[in-house]
């Protein structure tokens, strides 16, 4: 009997990835199959719209604040690049990824430090030789980045770090939602 139901369920599942009403998950945590329904379609075309449609993105300007939002989950990072213009905080870019099975082990604070240190590097070209703003979440890495006698990883991140000009403000956590949300991992 039992083997009856599992065949019965495996044509289930069959037929509804063949009529395109379930798909495969890639998720490490979630089931292998994902039911897809109207309210998801319904937010993904949202996105699609809001992602296609003006403004966008800005155009990077030789005069104007750049602005480093960055934020960690314990699955990925993430940050948002921005400048303002006339007065006006504009989006210049958006960056994210999912954490190796080590990085997801590294404490809040280094990974709030991870963050940092991956952006400024993926956005060099706009932060290097001019001063920015870093936001975060994570008061702490204010007083971390000023550390007397850091060692090891740390040290190594930090000595990264020192080719910019930059300040680390602390923006509360809610704000950085689009991050948390951008993170590969937690993609539909």
């Amino acid at each position: 009997m039992a083997g009856e139901k599992q065949q019965s369920a495996d044509q289930q599942i069959c037929e509804g990835l063949q009529s395109g009403i379930a798909s495969c998950s890639h998720s490490s945590w979630a089931s292998p199959i994902v039911m897809w329904h109207a309210e998801h379609q319904a937010a993904f075309d949202t996105l699609k719209h809001r992602l296609t449609t003006a403004p966008v993105l800005g155009y990077p300007l030789d005069h104007g604040e750049m602005i480093l939002d960055t934020d960690a989950s314990d699955t990925g990072i993430g940050a948002v690049l921005s400048q303002m213009q006339g007065g006006t905080e504009r989006v210049l870019a958006y960056g994210s990824r999912k954490l190796a099975k080590a990085e997801q082990n590294y404490c809040t604070t280094r990974r709030e430090l991870l963050a940092i240190v991956d952006f400024t590097s993926n956005f060099r070209q706009y932060l290097l030789g001019r001063p920015f703003k870093v936001r975060t979440d994570h008061s702490s890495l204010r007083w971390l980045t000023r550390m007397k006698e850091p060692e090891g990883q740390l040290a190594r991140w930090l000595e990264k770090l020192a080719e910019y000009e930059f300040e680390i403000l602390h923006r509360p956590g809610p704000f950085l939602a689009a991050e948390n949300h951008e993170s590969p991992s937690n993609s539909v």
